[in-house]
């Protein structure tokens, strides 16, 4: 569990610079503002993907296990009321119940780009199906 925890860091420490780095980010007006689906938006590296995204004017579609538990998205509603772009919540549940089929199908809907940053928290999986680093 721990190696998948620091490959997710390693990952979102990439992401964070290349969103810091990459000209076309900084945007001047919001007709040319894109679209990007966080998943797991509430998490602790989503997070963080979710502010530099709307610090630099990015519609951010942030999917998370419920967005009505007020108490794991505050964070979240507190950085848009904080930055430019704009916030919309989607619930998509746990990625370990395999029951909530097309889930991702109304957030993915004008996105331009996908960061997956959500994992399984108890993963409902039987036999060897799941393997932390194999399913990665």
């Amino acid at each position: 569990m721990l190696t998948i925890i620091n490959n997710l860091f390693i990952i979102t420490i990439i992401l964070l610079k290349i969103i810091n780095q990459h000209p076309s980010i900084a945007m001047s007006s919001p007709t040319s503002i894109k679209t990007v689906l966080v998943s797991g938006a509430n998490g602790y590296l989503a997070s963080h993907i979710v502010k530099q995204l709307l610090d630099k004017q990015y519609n951010v579609h942030a999917c998370v296990r419920n967005k009505d538990n007020i108490s794991s998205i505050s964070h979240l509603l507190k950085m848009q009321n904080d930055s430019t772009g704009k916030l919309t919540l989607f619930s998509t549940g746990d990625l370990g119940d395999s029951s909530l089929v097309g889930r991702y199908d109304t957030p993915l809907v004008g996105c331009d780009a996908v960061i997956h940053a959500a994992s399984p928290l108890n993963p409902k999986l039987k036999g060897g199906e799941y393997d932390g680093i194999r399913d990665m």
